[in-house]
């Protein structure tokens, strides 16, 4: 097995076992892979537990066997700093939500650079952010909806798109179009994209996010 270096960006992780869990990671290089850390909370660990916060962003050092179905992380540091995402709890849940999407929606193994390259911008600017934050998910799920290729107009010519009432079809075409929405707006909005998402991803799956996302904005 050789080692890959390449940069990661945290996803979420799971418990294994008693001390150990499976941490999910977007890499640059391999896509979006899951990694079985061993203990992270001991000193000794060369994966802290402070690196499985969504979207820590990570230089990671990796390996993987066909014959197992979680690599190996022989070395991880943090790439880049971004402390208000865990001590601001607006934007923790904004970063658990957009984690939370990258994970249901992006297959194992598929190679992306472009949406990495988005992904490492998105944290920059939600880092940097004073204001704005009430909707600041919902940009990041129209742009993400374009980044992938998706067309709400050409959906619309389908049985899933003749379903949507007019109203919103014009709101799913137009995005957010500048306006500010009421926190029901936001709400309908947020559900309307993420159907689209699910009708043009079937494998998609429940986001445990939107609870705690709806709880403050």
């Amino acid at each position: 097995m050789t080692p890959v270096s390449t940069q990661g960006i945290v996803l979420k992780y799971w418990k294994y076992k008693e001390n150990d869990c499976v941490v999910q990671i977007f890499t640059r290089a391999l896509g979006k892979q899951s990694y079985l850390i061993h203990a992270p909370q001991s000193k000794r660990s060369k994966f802290r537990a402070a690196y499985l916060l969504p979207l820590s962003c990570l230089a990671l050092e990796v390996t993987h066997s066909p014959k197992r179905d979680w690599g190996s992380i022989t070395d991880a540091r943090a790439d880049q700093l971004h402390l208000s995402l865990s001590t601001d709890p607006v934007k923790a849940s904004l970063s658990f939500f957009i984690a939370d999407l990258i994970a249901a929606t992006q297959l194992q193994g598929e190679c992306d650079e472009a949406l990495f390259d988005y992904l490492l911008e998105t944290i920059d600017r939600l880092d940097q952010a004073e204001q704005g934050l009430a909707d600041f998910h919902l940009r990041f799920l129209l742009d993400y909806t374009r980044l992938l290729g998706f067309d709400p107009q050409a959906t619309f010519e389908s049985d899933y798109g003749r379903s949507i009432p007019a109203g919103q079809r014009r709101l799913l075409m137009q995005g957010m179009a500048g306006q500010e929405l009421s926190r029901t707006d936001r709400r309908d909005w947020m559900d309307l994209y993420l159907a689209y998402l699910r009708h043009e991803l079937p494998f998609m799956g429940p986001l445990s996010s939107l609870d705690v996302l709806n709880g403050l904005l």
